[in-house]
């Protein structure tokens, strides 16, 4: 889930089509109905992930699988809207980080939480790599 979080960071701030596409989403003035699709996709997405860990031990079971998904998208699309209007995203790896550290602190047992975090902060800050053009 951080991965993929990470991914799509980093493609907000380097990618003027995934912008565009965000903006169409996010953006509930466009459309007769807002677009509700690429929301459920991805939290069904991030359940299926939720539940995995879950079954494996890797949380701590007090938050379900589906109320957690529908926490990180939400706040991702959130903090990717801030960090958008204070910083034009220049500064969302940083607060995605951040909200991760936040959400990790919440569901990972306490002795696999420095993991985690450690996991998370090289997630965060590794430069990703450029895609070659074809």
């Amino acid at each position: 889930m951080m991965r993929l979080c990470m991914d799509l960071a980093s493609r907000l701030v380097d990618d003027p089509i995934v912008r565009a596409g965000i903006r169409l989403t996010t953006d509930t003035s466009t459309f007769e109905t807002p677009l509700q699709d690429p929301y459920r996709d991805w939290m069904a997405t991030f359940e299926e992930l939720a539940q995995q860990a879950a079954d494996e031990g890797e949380t701590n079971g007090r938050i379900p699988a589906d109320r957690l998904a529908r926490f990180i998208i939400p706040a991702f699309t959130g903090v990717q809207l801030v960090s958008e209007t204070f910083t034009s995203r220049k500064d969302l790896p940083e607060r995605v980080l951040e909200m991760w550290q936040i959400i990790l602190t919440a569901i990972i047992p306490p002795d696999r939480l420095e993991t985690s975090l450690a996991s998370a902060a090289n997630i965060f800050t590794a430069k990703p790599r450029r895609r070659r053009k074809r």
